[in-house]
């Protein structure tokens, strides 16, 4: 890991130990069909995860790939379940949808931080 990468997941994982706060990380399944009744149904896949969901800055919205309204979410987990866009973030205040994942970073405490575009 370079050192600027290094430097980034150390504040990423900062923020988060001292602002996170618990989340759901949901991801729908893909569907099931039961060929006895003819029924298809969908499954979620619940992750817990620790986040921190900020504005973007002013500058960073363009319009076309990040809109008014639309948010990072800076989310820390243990396993391999690393978010993906269509994964949902649900927490006490927050329910988003997560449309974009720009960053994965690997942490020196063996955790996995992904910084997240997330929209409501």
């Amino acid at each position: 890991m370079g050192f600027a990468r290094d430097e980034m997941s150390k504040s990423v994982a900062a923020l988060i130990s001292e602002f996170g706060q618990s989340m759901i990380l949901r991801r729908l399944s893909l569907p099931s069909y039961d060929t006895a009744t003819g029924v298809s149904t969908n499954a979620t896949v619940d992750v817990s995860v620790k986040g921190v969901i900020i504005g973007f800055k002013k500058e960073d919205i363009n319009g076309d790939t990040i809109l008014a309204g639309d948010r990072k979410a800076y989310v820390q987990l243990g396993g391999e379940n690393t978010p993906r866009a269509g994964d949902k973030l649900v927490g006490v205040d927050t329910d988003v949808l997560i449309v974009a994942v720009h960053k994965i970073l690997r942490t020196n405490t063996d955790s996995i931080v992904c910084i997240c575009q997330a929209r409501s």
